[in-house]
């Protein structure tokens, strides 16, 4: 595929915002959708420190040993959606 078929299928920021958990979670059947999530996160910084912030959260949650209750998730997915949409801290 040329360098012009690629950037004209390359996927935005919002677009790997809507399936970045998915696709985190191996959950992304499509693998052409799953190989333009894995192109955009290697050339966009801000959305591959997204992805290392979900799997180091991700990680830690891991680690836990007790469950977390669902106002911490919620909390915790609402921090994800703020990041991805430019709201940050």
């Amino acid at each position: 595929m040329s360098a012009l078929a690629r950037r004209r299928r390359a996927l935005r920021c919002r677009q790997v915002a809507r399936v970045l958990q998915a696709y985190l979670d191996s959950e992304v059947d499509d693998e052409a959708l799953a190989a333009r999530v894995s192109d955009h996160l290697e050339g966009c910084d801000r959305c591959g420190l997204e992805a290392g912030a979900i799997r180091e959260i991700k990680a830690a949650l891991g680690r836990r040993r007790t469950a977390l209750d669902q106002a911490t998730l919620d909390r915790l997915q609402e921090f994800g959606r703020t990041l991805m949409a430019g709201d940050g801290p």
